[in-house]
């Protein structure tokens, strides 16, 4: 309905504007003239310079129009929307609102031509055109153009009709008013995990959803569950590195999402479950996995970058667990976390002042083992490097082991444990560490 809208009104701007772009040039290009007075201007004049028709020629003129008729009746006439012009008009439109992404509010007309790739009358014609039918606005001082409010026809009523929205709006509202921050609901297409394989064992998984600061929803988690459980079962990859998007980390647990899930308290149990399965499968890969931090990481993205071996994090990191200001408790395997990595005086502090701390308070409590200069990801890459060329069969048996101990679970696990000892100490890579001591090689291990 949207689309027939917008395409019914360029239709009828369109004409009168090429008329417009033809007549005034650059600096006068813009002047306030309404269209519409152009064509009885030029109607009169014409009719100033010629005789009215005699009543023997209006008779022959109206045959003449009736004939037309009957040979291109609207049967034959091809409709608008078949028009190979038209129907490019309308895509040259589309491209200029589409040129506003987001990463400025404001284009001049250069700009807009050089991202939709227009030139110079062609977009100064569709400027015009949509900023008479309101979808542009130009400021007058800077001559630059930015969307208007109207957009919000094409989408505004579907969204008002979303059950999804209309649940999750108390929950932004409430949102809003204790962050004092604006907050908006976005939804996303396309995966939400990028994972960058490459051929020296080493992995990058990438958390893909900036506009919403990395946080992640319920297919999210499920995402990033099964990354890692195939990393668990994949012998090349030696080393992960986890980060997001977009200059963030993860901002934890997307609110909205979590909050339209419970109204359904079986799937919201769902939810949480899944949330701690992709922090269990983080925790039990069997191979060193780093977190590369930047920006925000809050909340469960906090919890999940406790659930790698190692943190480095750059100097823009924010790190916090803000539940106090959220009227939430963290649950008690996440708050164990924090209280084996950062001691459990600071953790106390962070928990009962729901604040963000900077690199300083991140170094200082040894949440972060190493900060980064110039890009996080490389540097926590060259962190891991020597991890690996190690035994991947020995990295898997000590992190095994040291998961059990921090989580009084030796007893519980000991069969498992030995029988991992046990399988390193018959294995190739144990033999192949032995020849390479006595023929005073580096060792070459295959994980077997």
């Amino acid at each position: 309905m949207y689309d027939f809208v917008f395409e019914r009104e360029l239709r009828q701007a369109t004409r009168p504007s090429i008329a417009a772009v033809r007549r005034q040039r650059e600096d006068d290009y813009h002047r306030d003239r309404s269209p519409a007075a152009w064509r009885p201007q030029r109607a009169s004049s014409k009719a100033n310079a010629t005789p009215l028709p005699s009543a023997r020629h209006m008779a022959t003129q109206d045959r003449t129009q009736a004939a037309r008729k009957k040979t291109s009746g609207p049967a034959a006439a091809k409709p608008a929307s078949e028009s190979t012009l038209y129907v490019q008009s309308v895509e040259k439109a589309m491209k200029v609102l589409m040129a506003f992404d987001g990463s400025k509010r404001q284009l001049s007309l250069s700009e807009i031509c050089t991202l939709t790739q227009l030139d110079l009358s062609a977009g100064q014609r569709f400027t015009f055109t949509l900023t008479a039918l309101g979808y542009l606005n130009k400021e007058s001082e800077s001559r630059k153009y930015e969307l208007s409010p109207r957009l919000l026809d094409f989408t505004y009523h579907y969204l008002a009709s979303s059950d999804v929205v209309n649940r999750a709006t108390p929950f932004l509202q409430q949102l809003s008013q204790m962050t004092e921050e604006v907050c908006n609901l976005t939804v996303l297409d396309g995966p939400d995990i990028l994972i960058d394989q490459r051929g020296d064992g080493t992995a990058i998984v990438t958390i893909d959803r900036p506009q919403r600061r990395n946080a992640c929803d319920f297919d999210a988690w499920t995402d990033l569950k099964a990354a890692f459980e195939r990393f668990a079962q994949d012998r090349s990859v030696r080393l992960v590195v986890l980060t997001g998007s977009g200059g963030h980390f993860c901002a934890g647990d997307d609110i909205v999402a979590f909050a339209a899930a419970k109204a359904d308290p079986a799937h919201a149990e769902v939810y949480r479950q899944r949330i701690q399965e992709a922090y269990a499968a983080v925790q039990s890969a069997p191979l060193p996995v780093i977190a590369a931090i930047s920006g925000v990481c809050a909340g469960g993205g906090c919890s999940l970058a406790m659930c790698c071996d190692f943190r480095v994090a750059d100097a823009t990191a924010r790190v916090g667990v803000p539940v106090a200001k959220l009227g939430l408790v963290y649950p008690t395997i996440q708050l164990q976390r924090l209280a084996w990595l950062i001691g459990a005086s600071n953790a106390r502090r962070w928990l009962y002042s729901g604040q963000m701390f900077g690199i300083d308070e991140i170094g200082r409590t040894g949440f972060a083992d190493a900060v980064a200069e110039g890009d996080v990801v490389e540097a926590a890459l060259r962190f891991g490097a020597p991890m690996t060329a190690a035994a991947p069969l020995s990295i898997a048996g000590s992190k095994a082991q040291l998961n059990a101990v921090l989580a009084g679970q030796v007893a519980q696990r000991r069969a498992e444990l030995d029988a991992m000892v046990a399988r390193a100490d018959d294995s190739e890579d144990f033999r192949e560490a032995r020849a390479a001591f006595a023929e005073k090689r580096t060792p070459h291990f295959k994980g077997r």
